[in-house]
């Protein structure tokens, strides 16, 4: 009788505990990477050199123009140069000469594009919840070109503008 009992045991709960397991082992913890990056977001607001949009994206005018040149709106297409970074300094993208339509962008960059005269450049710090937030950005193949939570730093170049 115990080894009847046994056996239905362990063919209904076994895989049921090694499911749970293999699910546990494949959901990293980001929690300490949230928290670093909730920090430089934090150190970064007390930095005089850097501006803050309603929205929280930071921002430093790196190369201002002085003329009365074009400003991007939500429907407009644009050509940037462009290189985002991870606060730990990795470097997750590099465009030059890309042609992007702002209202394809995260909510950061829409709001600070929409903010440039073209000919300006740009470094911003784009909060995780204006980025790819608690998701992050996975490639194919599982893994992330973008851990979640994570603070994206951008050095942008508003090249062109083309409104609707």
């Amino acid at each position: 009788m115990q080894i009847f009992f046994a056996n239905r045991f362990m063919k209904k709960f076994i895989p049921i505990f090694v499911l749970c397991v293999v699910a546990c082992s494949c959901q990293p913890d980001f929690s300490v990477w949230r928290d670093v990056n909730t920090d430089v977001m934090a150190t970064m607001q007390g930095d005089t050199a850097y501006k803050s949009t309603p929205s929280g994206v930071l921002y430093k005018v790196v190369y201002p123009v002085y003329h009365k040149g074009y400003v991007p709106k939500p429907d407009s297409y644009v050509q940037v140069n462009y290189k985002g970074m991870l606060v730990d300094g990795t470097v997750f993208e590099v465009q030059d000469s890309a042609w992007l339509q702002v209202s394809d962008l995260i909510t950061g960059w829409q709001e600070a594009l929409c903010m440039m005269t073209d000919g300006e450049k740009w470094r911003l710090y784009v909060p995780y919840d204006l980025g790819y937030g608690a998701d992050g950005l996975k490639l194919a193949n599982g893994n992330f070109a973008i851990p979640p939570y994570s603070t994206l730093v951008f050095d942008l170049e508003l090249l062109m503008v083309v409104n609707n």
